[in-house]
Parts: C-alpha cells; structure tokens; sequence
C-alpha cells in the first residue's frame, strides 16, 4: 500500500473508532494517542524525504518547503573538461616552433629548406581525491517504519561536490590574472608587432559602471588576441545599476548638451535590456552573453572565450559512493554516506591569455 494511502486508511478507521468512545475519558486518551502519532509523523516529515509532497494526518496538511540559495556556477565555462581511463594520468605539452629562414639555391642547384623543430617541454600533472565528509542520515523512525533517504542525501553531497569543483576553478581563475608580462607567456615571431597584443588579462575600469565602456574593452582584447568571447558573468547588481542604465542613454542634443556617440547604445539593445533585464550582446562582430553570477562581488566581471582558460581532467572509474551502516548506527537507525572522485585542474600560463577579469564601478 502507498504511503499515502496508508495514512488515509488510518484516519478513517481511527475516525470509526472514535465515533464509537462513549465516555470523555475515553475521547481524551484517544485525542492524546492521536496528538503522539501527528507529532511523530511530523518529526519523520522533517527528518527529509526524497521528494517535496503534501501530507494530510487526520485534517493536517504539511507541506515541506525549500530555503536553501544555491550559488550559480561559472568555473566549467572558462575550462574543457576531459575524462582519464583507468591507467591514464594528465600531462600538458608545450610546443613552441624554432624560427627559421629558408634558404634558396639557383635552379641548377634545386632548392633548400631548412625543417622546422618544435620543441616539446611536459608539465606533468598531479591528480588529487577531493571527498565530502559522511553525511549521517536517519534510517528508520520508531513510529513511520524504514525511511527512504540514501537517494536524497546522495544527491545533496553531489551539488555540495559540484559547488567545491567550480569554486576551485575560480579560485585558478583568481591566481592567473596577470596585471603585465602576458605576452611573455607566448612565443613571438620576429616579425609580429607584439605591441598589438595585451600585456595583461585585466580590464581596470572602476571610475564607471559595468556597461558599454566594459564591454568595448572585452571586445578589443578578443579581437586582439584573435579569440571570441562566449559570455561576461557580472554580479547581478552590476545590471541593475550599470547595464540597466544604458537605457537611459540616447544619442542627440540632451538639455545639457551633445551625448557622447562613443557611450550611446543602440536601440535595439536598450529596448532588449527594457524586455529582458539582460542581453545578448552583438558588437563588432562578436555575439556574447551577459550573465548574472551571485557569487561574484559588484564590482568584479569576468569574461569567457572559446578558448579553454585550462583543463579539468577526471576519472570517472575514482567515483566513489561510500556507504556506511556497521552495527554501532544501525543500533542507532543511523547510516553515513559520503563521496569520494579523482580529478586534477591546471591552467599554463599561455592559457592566461583566453580570459579577462574585469574591474568597474560599484
């Protein structure tokens, strides 16, 4: 018999029952058996279950509800995640071409060329085991029987796993920002102007808003290091006092003057921020999103491209489910769960050059 149905039964038959006690004192000991079993099925209600449901108890409804406000993640939008087999452990491998001009011989003589060399420098990788603590649970109450919540918990640790992944990421994100030397990083022909290139991944703009100038400037470092960027993720605040306001700017003669051309947006943008709150820029040829993160601070923007800011390697066969009910906590009706993966996260430093942290007003 369902759950449910099994309540439902038991109300109605208690219902008969009460119907047929005569006396008062009668009525108030069923009244207090009853109040115990509301209490204890109340308890086992909050203990957690699987999935959110309404639960009806002799004319009480208790409804479960969700307070948690989960962060939003970013980090797997800035890495390329590949999969290790069993034997396999990562290893990153530089290569960087030697310069060289060819040299022509006359007709008679054929012509030569000198072969190109790379060379090959292997930064070999370390794999860790990140592992949640074990989680206790209950696994049966004295008054509803067997509790079923090895499938809820497990999924509680997996979004606890998956939120202590991403914050890693940003955190490697956070080490590479370089503020100068990022065309160190690469190797240069000799006949490249490397004052083309930035110097730094950082955009240091706090004297405005997040807005048109912050975006420009993302623009300007992609198409100078010949990348696309895919998205900017701001604060949410960072929309509603910087983007937000782009709807105000029209281009014309204002009663305190001529707009600045070089700070008016389009209108077809401002009428997407008016419809949507966000945007899906189009300028310079490039097409990105802006996207709201509540972990960053106002103040703090970063921006994604194609191009992998590093590697996220795991191995799916180090996946762990580990599940403990010994003796000691079944005594108890108790259990502990936990999670256990193999992974590994690096960024080399000529990866810096594939995204931006972007500073600005708040």
């Amino acid at each position: 018999m369902r759950p449910e149905n099994r309540q439902a039964f038991i109300a109605h038959v208690e219902g008969r029952r009460e119907n047929r006690l005569k006396t008062t004192a009668e009525r108030e000991a069923f009244v207090a058996e009853r109040k115990q079993k509301l209490r204890a099925a109340y308890q086992a209600l909050l203990a957690g279950n699987p999935e959110p449901f309404r639960l009806v108890i002799s004319n009480i409804a208790a409804y479960r509800i969700n307070t948690d406000v989960m962060p939003d993640m970013m980090g797997a939008a800035f890495f390329s995640m590949e999969m290790l087999g069993d034997d396999e452990f990562p290893e990153i491998l530089a290569t960087h071409r030697q310069e060289h001009t060819c040299d022509y011989i006359g007709e008679s003589g054929g012509t030569a060329k000198t072969q190109n060399i790379n060379y090959k420098v292997p930064t070999k990788i370390d794999l860790r085991i990140v592992a949640t603590p074990l989680l206790e649970y209950p696994t049966r109450t004295l008054y509803s029987g067997n509790l079923s919540l090895l499938a809820e918990k497990q999924r509680e640790l997996q979004e606890d796993l998956t939120i202590k992944h991403d914050v890693d990421m940003v955190t490697l994100l956070e080490a590479n920002d370089v503020a100068s030397g990022l065309r160190a990083t690469r190797n240069f022909h000799s006949t490249v102007v490397q004052a083309n290139y930035p110097d730094t991944n950082r955009i240091d703009d706090a004297t405005a808003m997040f807005g048109v100038s912050h975006l420009r400037s993302f623009a300007d470092y992609c198409v100078r290091w010949g990348l696309r960027p895919t998205a900017v993720f701001v604060s949410p605040m960072a929309l509603s006092k910087g983007l937000w306001q782009q709807v105000d700017i029209v281009s014309g003669i204002a009663a305190t003057g001529v707009t600045d051309p070089a700070d008016t947006v389009p209108t077809y943008l401002r009428d997407q921020i008016w419809q949507t709150g966000a945007a899906r820029i189009s300028m310079y040829g490039f097409d990105f999103d802006i996207v709201p993160n509540n972990r960053l601070t106002d103040g703090t923007a970063w921006g994604a491209t194609t191009q992998a800011a590093g590697f996220w390697w795991r191995r799916p066969s180090g996946t762990l489910v580990v599940i403990d009910n010994d003796a000691e906590l079944q005594m108890e009706n108790l259990a502990r769960v936990g999670i256990k993966e193999e992974e590994a996260m690096a960024i080399r430093p000529s990866q810096r050059t594939n995204f931006v942290k972007i500073t600005h007003n708040t």
